[in-house]
């Protein structure tokens, strides 16, 4: 497929993302940068997009992210050694969804595994939803 490695460049995006809404910067310009952080690391491993990842990249590019993503949600309040806000994992959640959403638009079939993990399957599993 490509040398770029999906666990890494999610780790980095969401590390963006996260680090970004710690320091009291928009959800919005959150966003922005971990978009911005996989483009730039596709770019550098020589996927090129017409329009932009998030509305061309493969199904198994989505589902490697995803996997990563989850990942690290599901550890995160470990990860950081505290209960992390239920409005972070919303709010970014809602973000990723939106992303898996704009994706699959042009071809559902491809992407219902997706939409399905991601909003059916993956919720129920993060520590906010732990009691």
């Amino acid at each position: 497929m490509t040398n770029l490695n999906f666990k890494e460049t999610s780790d980095r995006a969401f590390n963006w993302y996260f680090n970004a809404v710690r320091k009291g910067e928009s959800y919005d310009d959150a966003a922005n940068l971990f978009i911005t952080e996989v483009a730039e690391q596709a770019a550098m491993c020589g996927l090129e997009f017409d329009y932009s990842w998030q509305e061309e990249c493969s199904p198994e590019f989505l589902w490697l992210m995803i996997e990563a993503l989850a990942s690290r949600l599901k550890g995160l309040n470990e990860e950081q050694g505290y209960a992390v806000s239920s409005e972070f994992y919303g709010t970014f959640f809602s973000f990723f969804s939106d992303l898996i959403f704009t994706r699959s638009e042009r071809n559902p079939e491809a992407f219902a595994k997706h939409s399905s993990y991601w909003n059916d399957v993956l919720w129920g599993q993060l520590p906010v939803n732990q009691d």
